[in-house]
């Protein structure tokens, strides 16, 4: 009586469990309505985001080095001229011209100094922030552009080191085994430092020289002043650390990785830990899922169990079957 209880308890608890199983990878499946809901309301999410992984992260790859590359360029500004001054005035972040007794002067500020040049003779001069002469325009708004300088190239010097990170992000996000949540934090967060880092740069130096540059100089002359290219570079990175922010947004976690719907449970029962495994979301995703409904059907159909009162001889009778089974003939 004892054997048969006990073989009657351990085939209920089995049976128990397989259902218990069933009923978790039924609720986790990606065609249950629970999840389906779920993904629903994920609107950050793109429908074809996660089939087009590879190319969507390939491409958020290559922005990433695009910014990178126009906000190096804006920073070339720190290195002085040697010979030519081409360079230096196509990357220059403020563009002036001044028309004087001597002919129309220009003046290229960037972050190492100010280069001039008088279009009438040709001849071209560059004075760094520590040499400038301030006295032939307003002295407080030259003084104000050295240290902006200073500030503004360690800002967006920041920014160019999170770029190293960010395309790390990029590279490993566009493999589905290799990606987790911890990557997509990585990537969101460095485009949020990379945009702050170069718009406070373009903001401060734009505030604090560009806009309070005056318009006549010391000898009462006109002095016109403008955006450079060096500007222009950094905002254009800004866009593309933008578009790049969107995707790693949009692109999701495997499904593997993703939080899954709890199965709901019975009162007065404990609260279940246990989660899908690798093997069954596996069969989930391949082509084995029509055979996992059909077992799980044919589960569900077994007979069920005797009732109370003839559960007693349906356990002593199967456990007297196996003993017989067991006795070997002498």
């Amino acid at each position: 009586q004892n054997l048969a209880s006990n073989m009657g308890a351990t085939s209920t608890s089995a049976r128990r469990g397989e259902d218990e199983d069933n009923d978790d990878l039924a609720l986790n499946s990606e065609d249950t309505p629970l999840l389906q809901g779920r993904s629903s309301k994920s609107s950050c999410r793109c429908s074809c985001a996660d089939r087009n992984r590879i190319l969507l992260m390939t491409f958020a790859t290559l922005i990433t080095l695009a910014s990178v590359g126009l906000n190096f360029v804006a920073l070339l500004s720190y290195f002085p001229p040697n010979k030519s001054y081409l360079g230096y005035k196509s990357i220059a972040w403020t563009v002036g011209t001044a028309d004087t007794d001597a002919g129309k002067r220009e003046f290229y500020m960037g972050m190492k100094g100010v280069a001039f040049t008088n279009a009438t003779t040709g001849q071209e001069a560059f004075m760094t922030w520590g040499s400038v002469d301030c006295s032939y325009i307003d002295l407080t708004a030259c003084e104000k552009c050295k240290s902006t300088a200073q500030e503004s190239l360690k800002t967006a010097f920041a920014g160019l080191l999170f770029s190293i990170l960010a395309i790390t992000a990029d590279i490993t996000r566009s493999r589905a085994n290799i990606d987790n949540v911890c990557l997509k934090i990585k990537g969101l967060l460095t485009g949020v430092f990379r945009i702050l880092s170069f718009v406070y740069a373009t903001g401060i130096w734009y505030n604090d020289c560009h806009r309070i540059l005056p318009h006549i100089n010391a000898n009462g002359e006109p002095m016109r002043f403008h955006i450079g290219p060096g500007i222009a570079f950094l905002v254009l990175g800004s866009i593309l650390i933008f578009i790049d922010f969107i995707l790693h947004t949009c692109v999701p976690l495997p499904l593997r990785k993703r939080r899954f719907v709890k199965r709901p449970r019975k009162a007065g029962t404990k609260r279940s830990t246990r989660g899908p495994s690798d093997t069954e979301l596996d069969m989930l995703e391949s082509d084995k899922r029509t055979l996992y409904y059909k077992k799980s059907r044919e589960l569900k159909e077994r007979p069920p169990m005797p009732n109370k009162s003839s559960r007693f001889a349906y356990l002593y009778n199967r456990a007297k079957s196996i003993k017989a089974k067991s006795i070997k003939p002498q």
